[in-house]
């Protein structure tokens, strides 16, 4: 059985960071202690071996700073995180097994800083992208089929990000 993280989490509503690593047991982060985490601008989530996403991420509309790493059982992006709105930067890094971008992620207006890296299952970038003009920087590296499609001006899916003041693809 996955471990959780305490309830009482979520009476700290001026949290403003929030950095969890390493706990191979964490299953996900309840909607109880999501629900109370009104504040939270920056969390990372790192080498978390069974972690899924649960519906209360929505709740978190203040953050600013979203960092998923190393998560192997991470295979697509949830839709509670669709309602971050806030969102500036998102970094995807090292999800093996992330085969595909939401169709929503145009929804995430304020995002300035997409990176996303090491994740070789992902094949193209969604229409949407088109929709991110507060986008200023993309970097993706370590995708070997995304790169082939993001290539300049003759890529399939460059005329998506040819919007971007800053591409950086390896």
């Amino acid at each position: 059985m996955g471990a959780q993280l305490p309830t009482e989490l979520s009476n700290l509503n001026a949290l403003e960071r929030l950095e969890i690593w390493g706990c191979k047991n964490l299953e996900t982060i309840t909607q109880q202690v999501l629900q109370g985490l009104h504040s939270l601008k920056i969390l990372q989530l790192g080498h978390l071996q069974i972690f899924n996403f649960s519906a209360g991420f929505r709740f978190l509309t203040s953050l600013e700073k979203l960092w998923i790493f190393h998560c192997p059982e991470v295979k697509d992006i949830p839709e509670a995180l669709q309602n971050l709105v806030n969102l500036q930067s998102l970094t995807l890094e090292d999800l093996q097994n992330l085969a595909s971008l939401p169709h929503w992620l145009g929804n995430l207006t304020s995002l300035k800083n997409l990176i996303i890296s090491d994740c070789p299952k992902l094949l193209s970038l969604p229409m949407s992208i088109q929709c991110l003009g507060s986008l200023e920087t993309l970097r993706i590296k370590g995708c070997p089929e995304l790169k082939k499609r993001c290539e300049k001006e003759t890529g399939a899916d460059w005329h998506k990000i040819a919007h971007v003041p800053q591409t950086v693809i390896t």
